[in-house]
């Protein structure tokens, strides 16, 4: 027997049973068992429906990577066979997971284990020192597979939350340096946290109230209509409507043959691994749980903003800590002038209700920079459409949501409603961003410009390696009176392995734009984006609050005293007039008594002194 087709055998005989198939679907993704229950509490229900809500305790799993258990699409040995469609692997030294160096992968999965811990709380599973077990996989993928990494749930309890669950990893696309939150590093850990969010049930239809076991029905979480000839399907839950009322302004999406109640949009388009589980990538841009990531490595785009918050709440499962995520500035309305929500942005077309800067053309001063001016891109690939007179594609029978403006080209994502989307090549750090006018085909870092906001009166732009006037580097001030002005000046890089000199122009904005969406872009959460009263930003002309607290404070102790002077006041004038009235009401008795007294008692030497001189007048002694 071929020794080759003994160990195929034999390593496919080892091969234990897992969540996974041992097949792929048509776009690339692994298909998996269905979850399985897994119970948790001894008497079937919690003992107290108040039980307390702690950050959850992830218990990790390594098993199929250090080769404790076989997974069929990984390398554990030399001669090793991965049989796929139409192809096989033959597994060498260098392909074994065991020779592979994942210290800094394991340090990614860490800092992922550490942030969701105290990111998401839950009830806790009794009798055991963990909520959920999460197993890790390393696995080949087909060929033509373009997934990154794919997540879900193996296990659940009475309560439908998940216990246990997995993230496989693409072995062609596993990085190999540390990956950290909030940094320009953040690529990888995005896209297990993406993943996480599936293997935590995110998406799935088991929604229910968090102290029930009785699931919602499908329409009380879920809402399908069609508007424009697009067909729409929103996620209806408290949570995710919530967030719709605040982000889009209303409580009712009208359509053309159904209203509904404002939701959260569902992807509809994408693959089956896609479609139906993630958030609509066309109005939920930069945020992680959308289904293709715009994020590159080295860059920091993507985030976990309020709408990922309301998908997972609506579970019935978790409680997230706000303060650890960040807004979603897409379409938010505290980034637009005055603070208002953009008319028909949840249903209506791109094209006619997005603002300018949110799509690329060639034709606009916003071409090559990001909606957020915290980052720079050129466009995904585009295409001509076809005459749509005789044709029942998709996007023919969208046409009027999708190309109202009869665009010649637009762009070919589908997730994306056929936007014109740009593809970030640059993001600015904390405290950097970019102004309208980059309009070239490659860009650096040293695009990105120092600012300063003074309120929304003005703000500063400063670049630090460019020659404006005098040799001077461009420092700029814009304000209401300045928009779309434009300043040229001359660009000094050093990438690309040399130093490169490139002409640039800038355009200010308006101030108020500009400074609302930076604010939005570089902050966390620091009040509930769910309650509907709050608001991220301070309003920068209202009086600071110690100040607010000092003018009370002393406009109570002047009122205090006010009111203790007039009451003193109001007390002595009381005073006096009692005493005046008694002073009346004593002098007249006390001539009634000596009248009295003079008759009835004896005369006294005193009595017969007065009387002698009766010219005198009469004083009565106090």
């Amino acid at each position: 027997m071929n020794l080759t087709f003994l160990i195929m055998i034999l390593s496919i005989l080892s091969v234990k049973h897992s969540f996974f198939k041992n097949e792929f679907g048509p776009d690339g993704r692994r298909l998996t068992e269905e979850p399985v229950f897994e119970p948790s509490y001894p008497n079937g229900t919690r003992q107290s429906l108040d039980e307390e809500w702690k950050n959850i305790r992830i218990k990790l799993n390594y098993d199929y990577i250090t080769g404790k258990e076989r997974d069929y699409y990984t390398c554990y040995e030399v001669g090793q066979v991965i049989p796929f469609s139409w192809y096989n692997i033959t597994c060498k030294e260098s392909d074994l997971i065991t020779n592979k160096n994942l210290t800094e992968f394991y340090k990614t999965i860490d800092n992922l284990i550490e942030f969701t811990q105290k990111f998401i709380k839950v009830r806790p599973t009794p009798n055991k020192d963990y909520d959920y077990k999460l197993t890790i996989y390393i696995s080949y993928f087909e060929v033509f597979s373009s997934v990154l990494a794919q997540g879900g749930y193996s296990g659940y309890d009475e309560y439908h939350r998940p216990t246990s669950g997995h993230i496989e990893f693409n072995n062609a696309y596993v990085s190999n340096k540390e990956s950290k939150f909030n940094s320009s590093s953040s690529y990888f850990i995005h896209v297990a946290f993406h993943e996480l969010t599936h293997a935590l049930g995110s998406f799935h239809i088991n929604y229910h109230e968090p102290n029930s076991t009785k699931l919602w029905d499908y329409n009380q979480t879920h809402c399908k209509m069609t508007k424009y000839g697009k067909n729409f399907t929103f996620l209806i839950s408290p949570n995710s409507h919530k967030f719709a009322v605040k982000h889009y302004g209303v409580e009712t999406f009208e359509g053309d043959d159904n209203d509904c109640p404002s939701g959260i949009e569902i992807e509809d388009g994408g693959g089956s691994g896609t479609m139906g589980s993630h958030l609509k990538a066309s109005k939920f841009n930069s945020d992680l749980n959308v289904g293709m990531t715009l994020e590159i490595e080295g860059y920091d785009y993507e985030r976990i903003t309020d709408a990922t918050i309301a998908i997972l709440q609506d579970t019935g499962n978790y409680i997230c800590n706000w303060s650890m995520a960040q807004p979603l500035v897409w379409g938010n309305p505290e980034s637009q002038i005055g603070g208002k929500p953009i008319k028909d942005f949840a249903i209506g077309p791109p094209q006619l209700v997005y603002p300018l800067s949110y799509q690329y053309r060639s034709d606009y001063i916003y071409k090559n920079v990001g909606f957020d001016f915290k980052h720079i891109g050129t466009s995904l690939q585009t295409f001509k459409p076809k005459d749509c007179q005789n044709s029942d594609t998709k996007y023919c029978k969208g046409i009027n949501f999708y190309n109202p403006l009869n665009w010649t080209y637009v762009g070919n994502q589908e997730i994306f409603d056929y936007m014109w989307i740009r593809f970030p090549q640059v993001s600015c750090p904390r405290g950097k961003a970019v102004l309208p006018g980059l309009s070239y085909y490659y860009y650096y870092p040293e695009e990105c410009g120092e600012y300063k906001c003074n309120k929304y009166d003005n703000f500063t732009f400063y670049v630090v390696n460019s020659t404006w006037i005098d040799n001077q580097p461009l420092n700029i001030t814009c304000n209401r009176t300045t928009v779309n002005q434009s300043f040229n000046y001359t660009m000094h890089t050093s990438g690309g392995g040399g130093w490169g000199t490139y002409k640039r122009i800038a355009y200010c904005v308006d101030p108020e734009l500009f400074c609302r969406t930076v604010k939005l872009s570089e902050m966390t959460f620091v009040r509930d984006p769910l309650d509907p009263d709050s608001k991220q930003l301070d309003d920068p002309y209202a009086k600071p609050h110690s100040q607010v607290v000092l003018e009370l404070t002393i406009a109570s102790i002047v009122t205090g005293i006010t009111f203790i002077v007039i009451f003193v006041i109001i007390g002595f004038i009381i005073f006096y007039k009692c005493r005046e009235s008694k002073g009346d009401y004593s002098g007249d008795g006390n001539d009634d008594n000596q009248e009295t007294r003079d008759i009835e008692s004896p005369p006294t030497k005193e009595n017969q002194d007065i009387e002698k001189d009766s010219s005198e007048p009469n004083y009565l002694s106090d």
